[in-house]
């Protein structure tokens, strides 16, 4: 089984279904973490070199969470 990352095609189609309007904020965020899970994913089955991005593990994510709802708590203010 391969691990594909999400598209926009995909977002869009999950927001019309489901009647949701998402902020260009959140479509980046779902597509980092997407990046981050992806890279964990291929890390782990030893498909090739992960992902460049924040985190490599699963306490990595964590702390990418941590760090978009900080930093979205400081833009909301």
């Amino acid at each position: 089984m391969a691990a594909n990352a999400l598209t926009h095609l995909e977002i869009d189609a999950f927001c019309r279904l489901r009647h949701v309007q998402l902020s260009a904020w959140e479509v980046g965020v779902l597509c980092r973490v997407d990046d981050a899970v992806l890279g964990v994913w291929a890390e782990e089955h030893g498909k090739s070199k992960p992902v460049e991005g924040e985190a490599s593990d699963a306490k990595g994510i964590k702390a990418l969470f941590r760090r978009i709802g900080a930093r979205k708590e400081a833009t909301s203010g």
